[in-house]
C-alpha cells in the first residue's frame, strides 16, 4: 500500500448544528476557472426529509470556500449530488430522493427523530407533490452557475451524475429511477429490474436510451449493481460500479461503441465504493472510492496503462470513525496535484462534513 504526503481542508462545516449533517459530494472546476463542489446538506441524518443541495465555490484552488448555496431544494429527501460541466457553457447538477414512506419509517434517535415525525405530521407533503418531484432530479445553469433552472428528471441516477463528452452531450449510466417502477418501457430485456442502464443526452433535456450494462452473478448469487460512473477515454468508455451483496467492490465494464454495447463487469479491487474517476493530464486514470472496513477512510488506485491494470492501493485516510463515510470525486489542480473531496466524521460524536485532501501522483 502506498500513503502519500496529504493535506485535509474542510469544505462544508457541521458547526454544531442540529442540521449538520452533509454526505455524498462532487467536484469539478467551474467555467470561470474556480473550483465547485457539491454536497447533500442542512440534514437531520443519513435519510431525512430535509436534505437539500448545496454549492460552494473555491476562487484558490480548494484552499478556501464559499458559504454553501441551496441549489436543489424539493419536499423529498434530496441526497447525492453530482456536478459536471457539458457542451463547454452550461453546468448541471444532479441529485435524487426517496418515496414519503421510506423517508418516514426509516430510524432515528431522539429529538432527530421528533423532527422528522414532526415533519410528516402535517400531511402538506401531498401525494402530487410527491408524483412530481420524485425521481433523478437535477437542475442546469446556462450562465456559469449564477441562476439555476426548475427541477427537471433524468430516468436514471448515480452518485456524481453524468458524464459529460469531449464532443458534447452527456451520458449517464445509473439506476432506474422513475415512479413507473417499468425500465421494461426502454427495453424489453430489461426484466429484472436491477441492470444499469444508460442514456445519451446532447442538450441536458431530452435523454434517449442507449443500452444496458451485463448483470452478473456468482454462482447464482445475485449482486446488487448501483452507484456507477463513466470515464472517457480516447478510444473508449469505461464505467465503474459499485457491486455489493456479501462483498463491497468495485467493478469495471468497457464500451468500445459509444455506448451501445458494454463487457462484462470485472472486479478491480478487494473491496471499497462507489467509484469515481478522471484522466490526469498525464495520462494516469485515478480512481477513488469510499473504504468501509476498518481502517475506515477514502482509497485510490491509479492505472498508467488506459485502465488495463492498476497500481498498488494508495490511502488518502485511514482515520474515519464509523463506516458512514466515502462518495469521494477527484478533480485535476493547476499544478497538476489532485483534490478529492469526500464525506465522514472528523471525531465519533461530530456530525458527518465534507472534507477535501490535496495529495499528488505517487511517481511509477
Amino acid at each position: 500500500m502506498i500513503k502519500p504526503e496529504t493535506r485535509h481542508v474542510k469544505i462544508f462545516k457541521s458547526k454544531d448544528a442540529i442540521f449538520g449533517y452533509h454526505g455524498w459530494p462532487s467536484v469539478c472546476r467551474g467555467l470561470n476557472g474556480e473550483l465547485l463542489t457539491v454536497c447533500s446538506g442542512n440534514r437531520l441524518g443519513h435519510v431525512c426529509p430535509f436534505g437539500k443541495v448545496l454549492l460552494s465555490r473555491s476562487y484558490d484552488e480548494g484552499m478556501h470556500w464559499t458559504s454553501p448555496e441551496i441549489i436543489i431544494d424539493t419536499p423529498l429527501d434530496d441526497r447525492d449530488a453530482g456536478i459536471t460541466v457539458f457542451n463547454k457553457d452550461k453546468i448541471i447538477v444532479t441529485s435524487f430522493n426517496h418515496l414519503i414512506d421510506i423517508q418516514s419509517k426509516f430510524p432515528a434517535e431522539g429529538f432527530k427523530l421528533a423532527m422528522r415525525d414532526a415533519y410528516f405530521s402535517n400531511k402538506q407533503i401531498t401525494k402530487e407533490m410527491e408524483k412530481r418531484y420524485f425521481g433523478s432530479t437535477y437542475v442546469i445553469s446556462d450562465d456559469k452557475g449564477i441562476t439555476w433552472s426548475e427541477v427537471m428528471h433524468a430516468p436514471v441516477t448515480c452518485p456524481h451524475g453524468p458524464t459529460a463528452l469531449k464532443e458534447g452531450g452527456l451520458m449517464y449510466m445509473g439506476n432506474y429511477k422513475e415512479a413507473d417502477d417499468n425500465p421494461a418501457k426502454y427495453d424489453s430485456k430489461l426484466t429484472f429490474k436491477k441492470e444499469l442502464l444508460v442514456f445519451y443526452s446532447n442538450d441536458g433535456i431530452k435523454w434517449d436510451y442507449l443500452s444496458h450494462v451485463p448483470y452478473i452473478t456468482d454462482d447464482g448469487y445475485e449482486y446488487l449493481h448501483c452507484e456507477p460512473y463513466i470515464l472517457e477515454l480516447d478510444e473508449k468508455l469505461v464505467g465503474f460500479i459499485r457491486v455489493q451483496g456479501g462483498i463491497f467492490a468495485t467493478y469495471m465494464t468497457q464500451s468500445y461503441d459509444k455506448g451501445k454495447t458494454w463487457s462484462v463487469p470485472v472486479r478491480i479491487n478487494k473491496h471499497g465504493a462507489p467509484p469515481h474517476a478522471i484522466e490526469h493530464s498525464s495520462g494516469a486514470v485515478i480512481l477513488v472510492y469510499g473504504y468501509r472496513s476498518e481502517p475506515y477512510g477514502q482509497r485510490a488506485m491509479i492505472s498508467y496503462d488506459r485502465c488495463n491494470t492498476w497500481s498498488d492501493e494508495i490511502i488518502l485516510r485511514d482515520d474515519g470513525p464509523i463506516h458512514d463515510l466515502g462518495y469521494p470525486a477527484s478533480v485535476e489542480l493547476k499544478d497538476n496535484s489532485i483534490l478529492t473531496v469526500y464525506y465522514q466524521k472528523e471525531t465519533l460524536d461530530s456530525q458527518c462534513e465534507i472534507f477535501g485532501t490535496f495529495w499528488e501522483l505517487p511517481k511509477e
